[in-house]
């Protein structure tokens, strides 16, 4: 009886093992590291075979790009590849062989492009050439459109966003380029990063921008009684203006809101160190105008203040001369 039980336990020690794979090859778990992840069009990238269970400096390497061998010798770790145009994809592939046993592995990369619009909620006058810029807490509107080659269009991606780091699930997902968030406090910098991949996995970018906190600034300027306001009208120290009368204009620039009517700031104006109000409709613009005949000087300032937010302020000041000459005071 026990014999049958020693040649049973023999039978079953050799059913096991015949039934565990052969170690001719062992497999080695590795990965590249990749830098910089996401290129350019046209950028060096750096891909480095990084494995810690195989001695790749004493091995045979090859290195092929898109098939091709572009690198073979002992213990080769690392390639250089020139990144493709936009939507251009290499296919990389790395192989060791030493003693008898060989790893592999590929990737894959891509060129892609990702535009980041930053669309500030903040005041700039009406036909203003320069872009509106964010202040202390005000809201950013930010839109993601990625460029990956023909076939793709900006609803075929998945977006995730990141807020200094902080992933914003509520606004990530399919489809979901635009970014809805409120600029950092004064003089500090808000980071937005944008993740984008494809539907079907096969292509993936990445842009982060760093947006700095600016003060909001005040600007005096001129306005024509039949053109209005012109942004070529804008008053420096010594200006020299030929009409006995003239209406000086504070632009607001960056204060948060999208109207001049509707931003909740005071205007406080001075002549020649003088507090003074105005008496126009819109409080923001003062109508200076010149009492008797000749020549006149005058220093006008102004500054704005907000309500709620002290760090919303700004201020501006100009000297000016008007009128034909001779001595004359200025009436408002």
């Amino acid at each position: 009886m026990q014999a049958l039980v020693r040649i049973f336990s023999a039978l079953l020690v050799l059913s096991l093992l015949s039934a565990l794979p052969a170690a001719a090859q062992v497999e080695r778990a590795f990965d590249f590291e990749i830098n910089p992840q996401f290129p350019d069009t046209g950028e060096v990238v750096t891909v480095f075979a990084e494995t810690y269970s195989f001695d790749v400096s004493r091995a045979y390497t090859t290195w092929r790009v898109d098939g091709e061998i572009v690198k073979e010798g002992r213990g080769i770790k690392s390639i250089e590849v020139i990144a493709g145009d936009i939507g251009e994809r290499k296919t990389v592939a790395f192989t060791a062989t030493r003693g008898g046993e060989t790893i592999s592995h590929s990737t894959t990369i891509s060129t892609s492009a990702i535009d980041l619009i930053i669309e500030p909620n903040t005041y700039t006058p009406p036909l203003y050439k320069g872009r509106a810029l964010p202040t202390h807490e005000a809201p950013i509107r930010v839109v993601a459109t990625p460029f990956f080659g023909n076939g793709y269009d900006a609803e075929d991606f998945i977006y995730t966003w990141r807020v200094n780091g902080t992933v914003q699930g509520s606004l990530s997902g399919a489809g979901r380029n635009i970014l809805k968030t409120t600029a950092a406090p004064f003089s500090r910098r808000l980071e937005v990063r944008v993740d984008v991949e494809s539907a079907d996995g096969k292509v993936q970018g990445r842009e982060v921008v760093s947006l700095k906190t600016e003060t909001p600034q005040v600007l005096l300027y001129a306005l024509n009684p039949l053109l209005g306001l012109s942004t070529a009208s804008i008053l420096a120290n010594e200006s020299e203006l030929a009409e006995e009368e003239v209406t000086i204009n504070a632009e607001p620039f960056y204060v948060p809101g999208t109207y001049r009517s509707s931003l909740p700031i005071t205007y406080k104006w001075k002549l020649n160190g003088k507090t003074v109000e105005s008496t126009n409709d819109d409080l923001g613009t003062i109508t200076l105008r010149q009492a008797g005949n000749g020549r006149g000087k005058a220093q006008v300032s102004v500054s704005i203040e907000h309500p709620r937010e002290v760090v919303i302020q700004g201020s501006d000041s100009a000297a000016f001369t008007f009128g034909i000459e001779n001595s004359g005071l200025f009436n408002f």
